[in-house]
């Protein structure tokens, strides 16, 4: 009895050996199937020599005749066997799958088997996505990985310009306009943060203005002489102040032959003076930028600063001299230049202004521009008034970043 019991035993145990390494090695191929199967990247054993593998043996340990086909379908063999390889153990005279890996030592299962070592599976030869980009560069927003630092502009535009006088004006002074003027020149940027720069330029430019007089002025017949026409004419010479110095004015006027005027009597004259500055300017402003689109392409920028000028030219013309004075009329009128030497050699001034500006590529971007500027310092003064330049002006940029 007992000795059949001890048979029994060992028929049992060589049985659950046998059922346990059938078992083993069925449930290893089996996860394995299922892990081709839900994977995106196809998986397919190879031999030890790299030809064409084997197929994998089913639950029962029988292999399945014909040549290998990669378990999820990939056409190619050797990208298959990229992702997951295995070879043939056939030292261990058996089926035994084996992954190569780096690591040299393998986990024991109970019945001796070796088990693969657990290791990433290395995603290789995957395709890239179609591109959905055009022939043309795309427009990339600006950003703090950018190395644009630097940008170089030129500028040209249009000004509203005109004089503030300070202090008690001439009485003979009667008002004074604005006109539009231009300005060019070129400019360089710094960026100091991602929306904060520097800017500082090189500009070209004139102020316009245009005074009306009103004037007094005593008619006398000393001087006078005939002329072609049978008329009277006779010269005026007077030393006319403005917002920009004294011009040297000398009027020709012509009284009627058959008019008798009295010495002294007073000829109402209104003239109006086209006054021209011109000035090379260094504007130094900070400008904050404020993004308008997601992009980054359009920006907003907020700016101020300050301004020097140096004028280095003056001119003036005669616009208008009417006279209200029925048997006196103009025959002639000329006036000279104020001295440039009156007017400061550097006046400093104070800008404000919005800008915006479209980049539409990294390198090349449009603004437009517009700024309120006024005078801190006179550009002209003497013992009884202050005169100081003002201006609106607007105008476009075009900028090359680097």
């Amino acid at each position: 009895d007992h000795a059949n019991d001890a048979d029994r035993a060992t028929t049992l145990r060589s049985t659950g050996e046998n059922t346990a390494d059938k078992f083993d090695k069925a449930g290893f191929k089996s996860a394995l199937t299922n892990l081709s199967k839900n994977s995106s990247t196809s998986v397919v054993p190879a031999n030890a020599s790299g030809k064409q593998p084997a197929r994998l043996a089913d639950a029962g340990g029988n292999r399945a005749a014909g040549p290998a086909e990669p378990l999820t379908g990939h056409p190619d063999p050797a990208v298959a066997a990229s992702v997951l390889p295995f070879v043939k153990n056939d030292a261990a005279g058996e089926d035994v799958l084996t992954q190569q890996t780096s690591f040299s030592e393998k986990l024991p299962t109970p019945n001796g088997l070796p088990f693969p070592a657990l290791s990433l599976i290395p995603f290789t030869n995957i395709s890239p996505l179609p591109s959905l980009s055009t022939n043309e560069p795309p427009i990339l927003p600006f950003s703090a990985k950018d190395k644009i630092r630097f940008s170089v502009g030129l500028y040209s535009g249009v000004a509203l310009t005109g004089n503030t006088l300070s202090g008690n004006a001439p009485d003979v002074i009667a008002d004074q306009q604005s006109l539009t003027a231009f300005r060019t020149g070129i400019g360089v940027d710094a960026a100091l943060t991602r929306r904060l720069s520097l800017e500082v330029g090189l500009l070209y430019g004139t102020s316009n203005v245009e005074t009306d007089y009103q004037l007094m002025v005593p008619f006398t017949h000393n001087g006078e002489f005939q002329h072609d026409d049978g008329n009277y004419d006779n010269h005026y010479n007077h030393s006319l102040p403005s917002s920009l110095g004294n011009y040297p004015a000398e009027l020709v006027l012509t009284r009627e032959s058959s008019a008798m005027v009295n010495e002294g009597e007073l000829m109402n004259l209104d003239l109006s003076i086209h006054q021209r500055i011109s000035f090379l300017s260094v504007p130094v402003s900070l400008r904050y930028a404020v993004d308008l689109a997601p992009s980054g392409n359009w920006q907003l920028g907020i700016k101020g600063g300050l301004v020097a000028n140096h004028p280095f030219r003056i001119s003036s013309e005669v616009s208008s001299l009417v006279s209200h004075h029925g048997a006196i009329h103009q025959r002639h009128t000329s006036i000279g230049d104020p001295a440039i030497e009156d007017l400061e050699k550097i006046t400093l001034d104070y800008a404000v202004g919005l800008d915006v500006r479209y980049r539409w590529s990294r390198r090349w971007s449009l603004s437009f521009e517009t700024a309120y500027q006024r005078g801190l310092t006179p550009v002209y003064r003497n013992e009884s008034v202050k005169s100081y330049l003002h201006a609106w002006h607007a105008g476009v940029g075009l900028r090359m970043s680097f």
